[in-house]
């Protein structure tokens, strides 16, 4: 897990196989994502604000779901 220091996202992880970009929320919520390009992962792993790269880049944008378990 690629981690933050930020107060809404506390990391990410990439599945580049499969296109699949799991999020972990501070307050424990996980979120996974598909048909994610590996460019996307990387401009998130780069961005200076993480909670505000998701916003833009990824709510209404990649087809989500939540999930108790990430390593599923």
């Amino acid at each position: 897990m690629f981690t933050f220091e930020s107060t809404n996202i506390k990391g990410i992880d990439y599945r580049s196989d499969l296109k699949i970009l799991i999020v972990y929320f501070v307050k424990g919520a996980v979120w996974e994502y598909s048909e994610v390009p590996p460019a996307v992962n990387q401009a998130f792993r780069d961005s200076s604000s993480p909670g505000k790269f998701y916003a833009a880049e990824f709510k209404g944008k990649y087809e989500g779901r939540r999930i108790d378990d990430p390593t599923q």
